[in-house]
C-alpha cells in the first residue's frame, strides 16, 4: 500500500549549470587565499606544514594552541570569569537566605 505511494511520486531531476553559472570564487576569495599561501603565519602562529598534525583536527588545535601567543591572557581572561561566577553565586546565595526571611 505504501510503496505504491512512493512509486508515483516524480523521480527528481537536477539541471545541470552551463559553467558560466557555476560558483565562482570572487577575486577577494582568490587574493586572500594567495596571500594566505605567502603568510608564514597566522593569528601569530606559524603554519603548520606536518600532515600527520594537520589530519587530526584535535591535535591540530591543540598544536595551534601551544603556539598561540594570546594564550596566556585567555587564561587570565577565563580565571577572572571563574571569580567573578563564584562571586555572583555566593552573593545569590546571600539574597536568597534574606529573601527566605522576608
Amino acid at each position: 500500500k505504501h510503496r505504491d505511494v512512493y512509486k508515483q511520486r516524480p523521480s527528481v531531476t537536477h539541471e545541470k549549470r552551463p559553467a558560466s553559472q557555476g560558483k565562482r570564487r570572487s577575486m577577494d576569495q582568490r587574493k586572500s587565499s594567495r596571500q594566505a599561501d605567502l603568510n608564514p603565519c597566522i593569528a601569530g602562529v606559524p603554519r603548520c606544514r606536518d600532515a600527520c598534525i594537520l589530519d587530526d583536527p584535535n591535535v591540530a588545535f591543540a598544536w595551534f594552541k601551544e603556539r598561540y601567543p594570546g594564550l596566556s591572557t585567555i587564561d587570565e581572561n577565563n580565571n577572572i570569569l571563574r571569580e567573578k561566577i563564584s562571586d555572583a553565586k555566593s552573593i545569590g546565595k546571600r539574597v536568597e537566605t534574606i529573601r527566605s526571611r522576608i
